[in-house]
């Protein structure tokens, strides 16, 4: 579900919905087989944290430039990205 509607989609909403989709799958494996071939350690649990904030903050810049495209652009321009 998550890969076809990241395809197929032309909505950036909807593909954000997608990839978070796709994120949380990815999350549910990591947790369930490190528990599964190591349970004395939360290598796979903290690691899926780690992911859950790097996929929160990708969906929080990407919101912010479809609200405010304008002020994201002055932001790269700011910065003196070249």
């Amino acid at each position: 579900m998550g890969i076809y509607g990241l395809i197929t989609s032309r909505n950036m909403v909807r593909v954000l919905m997608c990839l978070e989709l796709i994120l949380n799958s990815m999350n549910i494996n990591l947790v369930t087989f490190s528990d599964f071939f190591d349970s004395r350690q939360l290598k796979g649990d903290i690691f899926s944290i780690f992911l859950i904030a790097i996929a929160d903050a990708i969906v929080l810049i990407i919101e912010s430039d479809i609200q405010e495209p304008d002020r994201m652009k002055n932001l790269r321009f700011s910065l003196n990205i070249e």
